[in-house]
């Protein structure tokens, strides 16, 4: 499975039946920020030097 698919489903199953919808919105946009950075990585692909090589990439492109 895609992180950013897993991603989905966590956020739709476990945080959108609790959450307000001010903070929903904000894990949406996280939702698009973690389908750029990991693109379609399966879980079993991603090491930890791999989330941190692609967040400190994506920090540097967002400023």
């Amino acid at each position: 499975m895609a992180f950013s698919n897993y991603y989905l489903e966590w956020l739709k199953t476990y945080k959108e039946p609790t959450v307000r919808i001010s903070s929903m919105k904000k894990y949406q946009t996280y939702a698009k920020n973690i389908t750029t950075m990991f693109e379609e990585l399966q879980l079993s692909q991603i090491t930890f030097s791999i989330a941190q090589e692609r967040i400190i990439i994506f920090g540097h492109n967002i400023h």
